[in-house]
Parts: C-alpha cells; structure tokens; sequence
C-alpha cells in the first residue's frame, strides 16, 4: 500500500484516517486471502466492518482456522 509503517497505529481507522478506499481495502484483502490460502469471503461480506490493522488481522486469523466472520456492526 506504500505507506510508512509508521502510520499503521492500532487504533488508526483505514479509511477515515489513512485514506484506504474500500476498494483497496478489498484488494488487502485479497491479496492477504490468496498468501494465507483463505476460503472465498461469504456473499454480503463487508470489508468496511473491519475498519483497522488489528480488525483485519484477526479476521485473518478466524478465516485461517475455519472460523466464518461475524459482522462488527449491527
């Protein structure tokens, strides 16, 4: 995404503050699914619930061992 890893805080929200459009956030998320050898995302899947670094990678970590994600807005 070529931006300083400085930038990627925590709590830095991918969009709002670092300006990552949801279509780069699902070409991230894409490119994370085809390293880690992720299953297809369900249909309805929203990227925009998974707003920060920490978010993502633990949507990473619940694909990886077979878990289905869970929506983080009602």
């Amino acid at each position: 995404m070529s931006y300083p890893p400085e930038v990627f805080a925590d709590d830095a929200d991918l969009e709002a503050e670092l300006g990552v459009d949801s279509l780069k956030q699902m070409e991230l998320m894409s490119a994370l699914a085809n390293k880690y050898g992720l299953p297809q995302l369900p249909t309805g899947f929203r990227i925009s619930e998974y707003s920060t670094i920490p978010d993502v990678a633990d949507l990473v970590r619940k694909l990886a061992g077979g878990e289905a994600p869970q929506g983080r807005r009602a």
